[in-house]
Formats: C-alpha cells, structure tokens, sequence
C-alpha cells in the first residue's frame, strides 16, 4: 500500500528520564531533511511542566467561510490535551502547525 507523499510529521516528545516515558512536548520534522541532521527537526514545543497527549492535526481550509484553500501542507493547527498536575486541571491546546506557535 503506498499514500501520498507526506513532507513533515508531528511527534511526541517523551521525557527519558521519566520511567512512564510521559510526553513532555511536540516535534515537527522535516521528512525530506537528510536523515539525522538538525534539520530534520523543525521545530519544538515544550509543555513547561505539564504531561500532554499525541497532537492531532486539523487543516486550516476546513472552516473557512471565504473557501481558501491550504497554504501548504503544514497550514493548519495542532490540537493536544495537557494536564497540569500541581492544579490537576486539563486544557485543550491550539498550536498553529506551521510556526508552532
């Protein structure tokens, strides 16, 4: 089975120190970067003493009332639940994919 070519992937970050491997941020790579470069990793998002999931991608054209279509593959957000522990309180976090801001 082969799909379609697919540039970046988004990916949880596990603290290695941890012994439940918790997810401690997103990483966004570059599938076309050589392969074990700095390069492959784009971008970061740390969640600052939170535990997160795996984000979720949504393309930003879905929703639009003007009918634009995608800037890219990446044009889009990042949706991830994070729960703050010393609260204990869970939110819904909203990325833009391509800034990662």
């Amino acid at each position: 089975m082969q799909g379609k070519h697919t540039r970046y992937a988004y990916i949880a970050m596990t603290d290695t120190q941890d012994e439940a491997a918790q997810i401690k941020g997103i990483a966004k790579i570059d599938l076309d970067a050589p392969r074990g470069t700095k390069e492959a990793a784009v971008a970061t998002i740390e969640y600052d003493g939170c535990k997160g999931g795996e984000a979720y991608f949504v393309p930003r054209k879905y929703g639009n009332s003007d009918g634009a279509e995608c800037d890219g593959e990446d044009d889009g957000f990042l949706l991830v639940y994070v729960y703050e522990e010393s609260s204990d309180c869970s939110c819904l976090d909203v990325y833009d994919a391509k800034t990662m801001d």
